[in-house]
């Protein structure tokens, strides 16, 4: 990743898709020259639903998480589309930082309803909101 991890354009420039896999891109992000995680990310008709997201546990805590999800709700703002996620009901650090970037919790749903869908529904293009710049 080229810069720090407070800087929001620093995960969007160094995301690249490294290859495909049945219609859905993979991404691998890096900080400081080093893998940090990965995203695998589908675009559907009315909205963006990172299928999977990974960051490494070394790098937990340091803003990129923040940065890809800023990343992913300013194109789903752009093209007027929602941000949909799934989590795991007992990743509640990863849902916490969802709620803090304006994801809600839509429903609980899987086998003994393990998962929690988050939506962002962005709807309306516009800019980034002002608390995530």
């Amino acid at each position: 990743m080229v810069g720090s991890a407070a800087e929001p354009s620093a995960v969007a420039s160094s995301v690249g898709a490294a290859r495909t896999t049945r219609l859905r891109p993979v991404f691998f992000i890096t900080a400081d020259g080093t893998d940090a995680g990965m995203l695998h990310i589908e675009h559907r008709p009315t909205d963006i639903y990172p299928a999977r997201i990974e960051i490494h546990p070394d790098r937990q805590g340091r803003g990129i998480g923040s940065q890809l999800i800023r990343s992913l709700l300013h194109q789903a703002r752009q093209q007027g589309w929602e941000l949909n996620l799934d989590v795991l009901v007992v990743n509640q650090r990863a849902q916490a930082l969802y709620q803090r970037l304006d994801l809600h919790e839509v429903t609980q749903h899987g086998e003994n309803n393990i998962k929690v869908r988050m939506s962002a529904k962005t709807l309306q293009p516009g800019p980034i909101h002002r608390s995530w710049q």
